[in-house]
């Protein structure tokens, strides 16, 4: 794991969310069905989910929401914000691994439609915060426009899953 993390670290922005992205579209692939396909009539719903959300939305509305809008945000709080209010513990400076664990949490709760949707979004806002942790070193701006862009591909890869399966 050390090994891939000084890949990533060292890679710029374009090959880091490449490799990222190829790397977490066949496990959100497989997420997708196995929560829509298997679990579909078992999830506990809190809210109406994001595509009964999206019905009426033309889809450019969809994709300026869940590709611009929503990363852009997202990021800002989920992954720099947390990051930076954590970090000032010693004891998190340490355990970068509680605040990617922390983060991932965090994010996915923020997603409360169904139960599955949040364990989606708890993987998926794992990835997102170790993309930050990892690329912070060159600066916020790097981190933030490396983790903005992954995650505008993540939902790009889900408006697809969404509109063709």
């Amino acid at each position: 794991m050390k090994a891939f993390n000084r890949f990533i670290r060292n890679r710029g922005v374009v090959s880091s969310v490449l490799i990222l992205w190829l790397c977490y579209t066949p496990i959100q692939i497989s997420l997708s069905f196995f929560f829509e396909k298997i679990l579909k009539g078992i999830d506990i719903a809190f809210y109406t989910t994001p595509n009964e959300s999206f019905q009426n939305t033309h889809i450019v509305g969809i994709i300026f929401l869940t590709v611009i809008v929503g990363p852009l945000l997202e990021t800002l709080i989920f992954q720099i914000a947390i990051y930076y209010l954590l970090i000032l513990s010693k004891w998190f400076r340490r355990r970068k691994y509680m605040i990617i664990l922390i983060g991932a949490i965090l994010f996915g709760f923020s997603h409360f439609y169904t139960l599955s949707y949040i364990i989606y979004n708890i993987i998926t806002g794992g990835l997102l915060m170790y993309t930050y942790t990892i690329k912070q070193h060159k600066g916020v701006y790097f981190g933030y426009w490396v983790t903005a862009i992954l995650h505008a591909l993540i939902n790009i890869n889900a408006i697809i899953l969404w509109k063709f399966f």
